[in-house]
């Protein structure tokens, strides 16, 4: 990356790789709900939530269409 600054870099190189796990954490910001909330939402526990954005739970179709619901996103940018 030398010579490189941030405006010259593609988003995988500046940010890391695009996950699933990462995209959920952040849509969920984007519409400023907590774990609980979102959990609520979707008919999960908070601690599932926490282990989707971690990465330690796959995220299934139909979970990701749920959550695209709950976080007016596309849902397949969850799987």
């Amino acid at each position: 990356m030398e010579g490189k600054t941030m405006d010259s870099m593609a988003p995988e190189e500046a940010f890391g790789p695009r996950s699933p796990a990462r995209a959920l954490r952040g849509y969920r910001y984007r519409e400023a709900l907590t774990q609980a909330k979102l959990a609520t939402r979707v008919g999960v526990t908070a601690q599932n939530i926490s282990d989707m954005e971690c990465g330690r739970r796959g995220i299934g179709k139909e979970m990701a269409r749920k959550l695209g619901e709950a976080l007016n996103a596309p849902w397949e940018r969850f799987v």
